[in-house]
């Protein structure tokens, strides 16, 4: 369930990959594999993503003259591992994923309009890499056990 307000409400389902959404990439994964499968493609993706460096914010430096707590690359990156975990039913996730959406509402509510913009920007670029990558993964993984 997305609970980030940036994405776009309707989408059609048969270009997914070209809306860049790794949640609905994830819920067809359901029918492929095993859920412990499924929840370990999903850790690796989410450990991927961790390992990437911050996206290009149009040029600008997107953390600058934001509070420390408020970091909005950051906040961008665990909100799309957020979703990913919730969408893959990994215990606690529902949990967290609330937890993250008020913090993500705080930030957005205390800090100037450029930090939703370069919150908003960085995950949609955190969600185009896991559609990438979650493809890539979904696939060599249905080749070995499902």
């Amino acid at each position: 369930m997305r609970l980030y307000a940036v994405a776009p409400i309707a989408i059609d389902r048969a270009s997914a990959a070209t809306h860049h959404d790794p949640v609905w990439v994830v819920q067809r994964a359901w029918s492929v594999f095993r859920l412990p499968r499924l929840q370990e493609l999903i850790r690796s993706t989410i450990s991927d993503l961790r390992s990437l460096p911050p996206p290009e914010l149009g040029g600008r430096e997107p953390s600058v003259g934001f509070r420390p707590e408020c970091d909005p690359v950051a906040d961008a990156l665990e909100a799309c591992c957020e979703e990913l975990r919730d969408a893959s039913g990994i215990p606690g996730a529902d949990a967290d994923l609330a937890r993250h959406c008020q913090k993500v509402r705080d930030c957005m509510a205390e800090e100037p309009p450029a930090w939703s913009e370069a919150f908003t920007e960085a995950l949609q670029e955190y969600r185009k890499a896991a559609t990438r990558a979650l493809e890539t993964s979904f696939t060599r993984g249905s080749a070995g056990a499902a």
